[in-house]
């Protein structure tokens, strides 16, 4: 069916999230390999989830592997942080 290959679903998949990062959902790609990624490991704090960013070629929690954006979805539209040179 139209669309089935499009969405977060295929990109999960694709990209093998469940495994890499369980509890990661993606929200966006920046087009240079770097997905913005809601995390969902623990409960929402005020009814929002952390953005992180990670790598598509390394897709892990480990801190030297992904790293936080905004607390919140609305905070990381308003941010200006370049996520290909985060530190």
């Amino acid at each position: 069916a139209p669309g089935e290959r499009d969405g977060a679903r295929a990109m999960m998949v694709a990209y093998q999230l469940p495994q890499y990062m369980p509890g990661a959902v993606p929200i966006a790609f920046n087009g240079g390999g770097t997905f913005y990624l809601l995390e969902l490991r623990r409960p929402a704090v005020g009814d929002e989830y952390p953005v992180v960013c990670a790598h598509s070629g390394y897709l892990r929690w480990e801190p030297d592997a992904c790293w936080v954006v905004a607390d919140s979805f609305v905070a990381a539209c308003r941010g200006i942080i370049n996520v290909d040179d985060p530190r």
